[in-house]
């Protein structure tokens, strides 16, 4: 492993996340805290990650100093074209595109294998989130997590354009992956509704879901 990798190690999500300049540092949302405890026991091996919303591409910046290993593949999807800066690492990849457009989540997925890690930071229309996952949780490998950021839009009426907010499908998720009520038991059912999740976790303003494996 290179030299200026291994330094990387030196630093964690957060102090990146503020390097960078990104939102989801300690300086507003401080999401980089919960993502780092999920994904330090893979920051030197070689992950598929992807981040759903670039916009300027801090993010992105902050997740290629964050992993170490040469062949981590960091794949950003936005719809929109900014005037970023170019990021300095071949193990960063740009599609222009919607999280929702299911060619695209196919013709990725089918280029850099299944994901470890996706972060749905895109639009915040709940009907969209709902849909993204339903798209990209497939390709989730076992084991990986989906993570969904910005909860607190729930209480925007211009992003709910659906019969459910995020906060109200997400935690019909939680009620709904419990399985028969009263009568369940700890262990997963073939019968069981979403017997592909392992857990879901709530912090203020982000949700993360790990796949069982």
């Amino acid at each position: 492993m290179c030299a200026h990798y291994e330094r990387r190690q030196m630093e964690t999500l957060d102090q990146l996340g503020l390097k960078h300049g990104t939102d989801q540092a300690s300086s507003f949302h401080d999401y980089c805290r919960t993502m780092d405890e999920l994904l330090s026991p893979r920051r030197s091996l070689p992950v598929v990650f992807m981040e759903q919303g670039v916009l300027g591409g801090d993010g992105l910046r902050m997740w290629a100093d964050y992993f170490t290993h040469p062949d981590t593949r960091i794949i950003g999807v936005d719809p929109h074209t900014f005037d970023r800066k170019p990021i300095d690492d071949r193990r960063v990849v740009i599609f222009q595109g919607s999280q929702c457009d299911s060619d695209l989540m196919s013709k990725i997925h089918a280029e850099y294998g299944a994901f470890d890690w996706v972060s749905d930071d895109a639009s915040h229309f709940s009907s969209a989130q709902q849909q993204a996952f339903g798209i990209i949780w497939p390709f989730v490998k076992p084991g990986g997590f989906w993570c969904c950021q910005d909860l607190h839009s729930y209480a925007a009426p211009e992003l709910c354009d659906g019969n459910e907010n995020v906060m109200q499908w997400l935690t019909r998720i939680a009620t709904e992956m419990q399985g028969h009520g009263a009568k369940a038991v700890g262990k997963v059912y073939p019968t069981d509704q979403w017997s592909e999740v392992d857990w879901i976790m709530f912090r203020k303003g982000l949700a993360v879901i790990r796949k069982a494996i």
